[in-house]
């Protein structure tokens, strides 16, 4: 046997042993992410003073001033494994009963994170305190969702003396003539800071996927009994999204991301059925994606001041309801191509092919 067929039969024996053999592949990235806040939300009049609930009457359907309710629907999901929580109720409006706090009446909510995956090991992820990119290339396999919902949009008088001054008042909570009575003051908001974050990263060899989905919605039912005013909403926002394909160091088989979030209001005049306010302009509501056939970063971003105003003037004795959703909503799916041992097995093949050729 000559050196040149030897040659041959080696490169064929090395291809033959490492085609059996199972090599990792080279892992590419997919990420979805997207996250948006509101912060300083406040409902008040035309002329910037914002409402109490002074400005609100008995409502028809409980009797509160103003009846609401805030539910956040949370969850994760990475490879048919999710924790989530839904029909989270908050009622931050409804009247507090004599020698009640602040902290009853101020909603505080940041909901623990609800992750699957790596990485999961903060019990609360301080909502977006890190922005979440592509830049840093440092993915993992994790599907994450959080979301925050914490003060109130209108003032209080907490006190019950029937103006907002932020003055304190001494009330007997509990008919005990032994204990003191208990001093409860006005609450003057600084607004509501509302916000979701949905993220999903994979490096997945073979098939991966993960979708994210975070809602919180508000519902408001309540009798206008303040002066003629429009319904006026400001608020401070900021948004961001980005769909990531990577191609480095190989494109994958086959590969999805898609990230969008969403900001709604809608405020309904329940006499005549007609929607006096309705919100949910593009700088707020966007999608993002990215495939296997178009790889790469896209992105959506947006912050300013935004305020909204009612078409119509509020009418004292009038029923209205009012709803916003906040939400962002993530998908990811990822399949690499099998690993380099296929490359291998060709070499091997073309040891073979030159055997046969110097015979």
């Amino acid at each position: 046997m000559d050196k040149f067929t030897k040659k041959a039969l080696n490169i064929a024996l090395a291809g033959a042993v490492f085609a059996g053999m199972s090599l990792p592949a080279y892992a590419v990235g997919v990420l979805a992410t997207s996250t948006l806040e509101l912060k300083n939300l406040r409902f008040h009049d035309d002329s910037g003073t914002t409402f109490s609930n002074l400005n609100f009457g008995p409502t028809s359907t409980s009797g509160v001033l103003p009846a609401a309710s805030n539910t956040s629907n949370i969850s994760a999901t990475l490879n048919s494994v999710t924790k989530q929580d839904g029909g989270i109720e908050i009622k931050p409006f409804e009247v507090l009963a004599a020698g009640g706090t602040i902290a009853d009446l101020v909603i505080d909510y940041d909901a623990n994170d609800f992750c699957v995956g790596s990485g999961c090991t903060l019990v609360d992820n301080d909502f977006n305190t890190t922005l979440m990119t592509s830049g840093t290339r440092e993915l993992i396999n994790r599907s994450y969702s959080d979301s925050l919902l914490t003060g109130t949009s209108i003032n209080y008088d907490l006190n019950g003396d029937g103006v907002i001054n932020g003055l304190g008042v001494f009330i007997d909570h509990d008919a005990d003539p032994l204990t003191p009575d208990i001093e409860v003051f006005d609450y003057i908001t600084a607004g509501s800071h509302i916000g979701a974050e949905s993220t999903v990263e994979l490096i997945t060899d073979g098939l991966g996927f993960a979708d994210v989905d975070t809602q919180l919605t508000t519902a408001v039912t309540f009798i206008w009994s303040g002066p003629a005013t429009s319904f006026n909403i400001s608020f401070d926002a900021s948004v961001f999204a980005e769909a990531f394909v990577d191609t480095i160091p190989n494109p994958p088989e086959s590969a999805n991301a898609v990230a969008e979030f969403n900001q709604t209001f809608e405020l309904v005049d329940e006499l005549t059925g007609d929607i006096i306010l309705e919100w949910a302009a593009l700088d707020l509501n966007r999608s993002r994606s990215r495939t296997d056939g178009a790889p790469g970063s896209r992105t959506a971003s947006f912050a300013d001041s935004i305020t909204l105003t009612s078409s119509e003037l509020l009418v004292a004795g009038r029923e209205y309801s009012f709803q916003a959703t906040t939400g962002t909503t993530v998908t990811a799916s990822l399949k690499i191509p099998e690993p380099a041992s296929v490359a291998l097995f060709g070499l091997g093949l073309l040891g073979l092919s030159q055997i046969r050729r110097k015979k």
